[in-house]
């Protein structure tokens, strides 16, 4: 039977290990939503559920305060998948 290896690492190193995880899992999630929004005129609620993990209050306070665009039809809202990716584009925080 193989003799597992124990590796102590200092907690910088961890840390760095994380970010690297994270800034990799935000990078194909980014890359994933714009393939979505790409391929889809216009997205349901559900979608954008789906692509944004907001709530249903913060896709109806965004549209209430008009920060996101929507198309409505009779009880059927969608929403134009360019303008929810330039909202999250305008809302991006930058981290060094």
């Amino acid at each position: 039977m193989p003799h597992k290896k124990l590796t102590i690492i200092s907690e910088d190193d961890l840390n760095m290990i994380i970010q690297t995880a994270i800034d990799k899992a935000l990078i194909k999630s980014i890359n994933s939503l714009e393939d979505k929004l790409i391929k889809h005129s216009y997205l349901t609620k559900a979608e954008v559920l789906e692509l944004t993990g907001w709530s249903n209050k913060t896709i109806q306070k965004l549209r209430d305060h008009k920060q996101i665009p929507y198309t409505k039809h009779g009880r059927k809202i969608l929403y134009p998948a360019k303008g929810i990716y330039d909202f999250l584009k305008l809302n991006t925080v930058e981290v060094s």
